[in-house]
C-alpha cells in the first residue's frame, strides 16, 4: 500500500495546479507575481494592472480602434460601457484589451467576451487607482477569423465608450517604438476572409504631411473619415521611421455601417 501516498500527493499537485490556471486571454509574460495591488494580475473576468516595461524593436502598435469614446470619470463611475457591433458568420469570444495611453504608466487589460453580447461593463477600480481617464486610455476588441489558406487572423470591431458621440468613421491610435517621419495609410475592401476586393478613395495618404513628426511611445491618432457600405475592410499602414526603417502593418476591421 506504499503507494498510496505518493499518489495522493501528485493528486493534490494536479489539483492545485488545475486551480491556478491561467485564463487563456491574460499576457502570461506580464502575469509575474503581484508587487502591490496594482500589479497585472488575474481580476475575476479579466487580467489587469500595471507591469513593466517591455523593450522592443521598430515597431507601430495599435493601441485604439473607437467609433466614440466619451468623457467619463473612473473616480465617480463604477464601470466604463464598452459596446461593439458583430459582424456576420463568425462565432468566436470577442477579445477586448485596454492600454494606458499615459506617458511611463505600463497598463493593460484583457478579457474575452461572448461575441454576441454586444456589450461589457469594465469595472473602474483600476483605473481609478492608476488616474486613467479617456484621454489616456486606448481600447480594443477583435476576433478571431480564418484568412484565405486558413490561417488565423484577427478582425477588429470598433468600439463605442463613455457619453455618446455623434462621429463619421473611426478614430485609429498608433503608438510608434521609435521616432517616425512619414505615415501612409491605404484604405481596401475585403471580404469575409481576407481577400482585397477594391481599393477606396483612401490610397497612400499622407497622415501628416511634408513636415509630420511623429516621437517615438506617443500616440498618433488618425482619422479614418467615411468608410462606406457595410463589410469588412483593411488598412494598410506604412511607417517610415527617423532612421529609415520602414514598417508595414495591415489591420482587418468590420464595419457595421452606422
Amino acid at each position: 500500500m506504499s503507494w498510496i501516498g505518493p499518489a495522493l500527493h501528485f493528486l493534490t499537485l494536479t489539483i492545485a495546479a488545475s486551480a491556478h490556471e491561467v485564463p487563456a486571454y491574460c499576457d502570461a509574460e506580464l502575469l509575474h507575481a503581484p508587487q502591490s495591488t496594482e500589479s497585472y494580475q488575474v481580476r475575476g473576468d479579466r487580467c489587469e494592472g500595471i507591469y513593466a516595461q517591455q523593450v522592443s524593436t521598430v515597431s507601430v502598435d495599435l493601441r485604439s480602434f473607437v467609433k466614440g469614446f466619451g468623457a467619463f470619470d473612473p473616480e465617480t463611475q463604477h464601470s466604463l460601457e464598452l459596446a461593439w457591433k458583430a459582424p456576420p458568420g463568425i462565432g468566436n469570444d470577442l477579445r477586448l484589451r485596454g492600454f494606458s495611453l499615459k506617458s511611463r504608466t505600463y497598463f493593460r487589460m484583457d478579457t474575452a467576451q461572448p461575441l454576441t453580447r454586444g456589450s461589457y461593463r469594465w469595472p473602474t477600480e483600476i483605473l481609478a487607482a492608476e488616474r486613467l481617464g479617456r484621454d489616456d486610455l486606448g481600447i480594443l476588441a477583435w476576433v478571431e477569423a480564418r484568412g484565405t489558406a486558413g490561417e488565423s487572423r484577427q478582425v477588429y470591431l470598433p468600439l463605442t465608450a463613455g457619453a455618446p458621440q455623434v462621429t463619421v468613421g473611426y478614430e485609429v491610435t498608433l503608438v510608434p517604438s521609435k521616432k517616425l517621419k512619414q505615415i501612409l495609410i491605404t484604405l481596401s475592401e475585403i471580404d469575409a476572409n481576407g481577400n482585397q476586393l477594391r481599393q477606396t478613395a483612401v490610397a497612400d495618404r499622407d497622415v501628416g504631411g511634408e513636415f509630420a513628426y511623429y516621437a517615438s511611445n506617443e500616440p498618433t491618432v488618425i482619422p479614418t473619415g467615411g468608410i462606406g457600405p457595410p463589410g469588412f475592410y483593411r488598412l494598410s499602414i506604412k511607417a517610415t521611421a527617423a532612421a529609415g526603417d520602414l514598417v508595414i502593418k495591415d489591420i482587418d476591421f468590420y464595419h457595421s455601417g452606422d
